[in-house]
């Protein structure tokens, strides 16, 4: 598995990333955050429906962020703590 720098115009791996480590669960829980744009909203609910049908997911659940705003740490804590995997959707 490898971090790829999201602000790179090309393909470039993420300098200084932490490794990923195997995930262990038998069912996984997936957070969504959702810019709120609404191509986002509709995007989240066909990943939702979709992920759902997958038997080793165990639960997604949906967090609505602002897309001009640093999204709040109590949040963030909120997605980390529940999620094994996240989703950040922009839309638009």
């Amino acid at each position: 598995m490898k971090l790829l720098d999201p602000r790179a115009e090309e393909y470039r791996l993420l300098d200084g990333a932490d490794p990923l480590k195997p995930v262990e669960a038998v069912e996984l829980n997936v957070g969504i955050l959702n810019s709120r744009w609404e191509s986002m909203t509709r995007i989240a609910a066909i990943v939702d429906e979709r992920l759902r049908r997958l038997p080793f997911i165990g639960g997604v659940k949906h967090w609505k962020i602002k897309h001009s705003e640093p999204t709040p740490e109590d949040v963030l804590d909120q997605v980390t703590g529940y999620s094994h995997f996240a989703v950040l959707g922009l839309g638009n």
